[in-house]
């Protein structure tokens, strides 16, 4: 509940012209552009569906500002975690800067250091880096599936355990220390993931 109340509090500010939520997604990988899509439907049908049963009748008020930001770019097909960070570190301020109004008189710096700077949707993003999620009639395309990367932007791997939270250190089991900082999510999991996001206490 806390998550949710900071989340309609933050969604709009003075120095913007629009009001959004709503988390990153990259597509890493070749595949099916048809069942790309459907996962995408899939994913914004869940948030209208979600918040439009939620027991909170005034959560459905937050499904016109979500806004699933879509980054398809066969230049990142195959690329990897610290990749993805580094263009997603470089996409954060721009989007933040476009949505400046034109009577704004704040700078990118000054609003990165706000509470909008600080939502899940600038410090977190989604990637889809495994072929077989793509495939035309994959039988596990379902939003049960764990499909999804949830990458944190948060990550330094001298300073790991200082610096990351704990949910996501699974990715640094396996893979070079500069990829960690992940974790694997379900898509059905999408708005209580940004709710937990919005609330989470770093110093824990």
């Amino acid at each position: 509940e806390l998550g949710f109340n900071i989340l309609k509090s933050e969604i709009t500010g003075p120095e913007f012209h629009d009001s959004v939520w709503g988390l990153v997604i990259y597509r890493c990988v070749e595949g099916n552009d048809a069942a790309w899509e459907r996962m995408l439907e899939a994913i914004r049908k869940h948030v209208s569906d979600y918040l439009e049963h939620h027991p909170r009748k005034d959560l459905k008020d937050l499904a016109p500002f979500h806004d699933l930001h879509v980054i398809d770019d066969k230049a990142l097909y195959g690329a990897r975690i610290h990749k993805l960070r580094e263009h997603f570190k470089t996409w954060a301020p721009k989007n933040l800067e476009s949505r400046l109004g034109p009577d704004s008189t704040s700078t990118v710096t000054d609003v990165i250091s706000t509470a909008a700077g600080s939502t899940p949707r600038y410090n977190f993003f989604l990637a889809v880096d495994e072929s077989d999620v793509l495939l035309p009639d994959n039988p596990d395309l379902h939003l049960k599936s764990p499909l999804l990367k949830l990458v944190s932007l948060q990550w330094d791997c001298k300073q790991m355990f200082q610096t990351t939270h704990p949910y996501f250190l699974e990715g640094f089991v396996e893979l070079d220390e500069e990829d960690g900082g992940w974790a694997e999510v379900y898509l059905s999991d999408y708005v209580d993931i940004y709710n937990h996001l919005q609330r989470i206490d770093w110093d824990d």
